[in-house]
């Protein structure tokens, strides 16, 4: 009986876990974008600096969850 409530415990911390996935995403996409705005707007260079780290944030993103995905797989 112990081990199923343990076992509960753990699918629930896996099911935050990855729901964070999507998260982990649009937070770092949108927080390229935003510093690339905020640097357009200080370096006037609409709106090649918001594209490049738009583009990054998208790759730190991608890179989060692929992270996250291959060390829950090895556990």
């Amino acid at each position: 009986m112990k081990d199923q409530k343990e076992d509960k415990g753990g699918n629930y911390f896996e099911l935050v876990s990855l729901s964070m996935l999507g998260t982990q995403l649009v937070i770092s996409t949108f927080m390229g974008f935003g510093f690339g705005y905020w640097l357009d707007l200080k370096a006037g260079t609409r709106p090649v600096l918001m594209l490049i780290f738009g583009i990054m944030g998208i790759i730190a993103g991608f890179l989060s969850v692929y992270r996250t995905i291959k060390s829950r797989m090895d556990e």
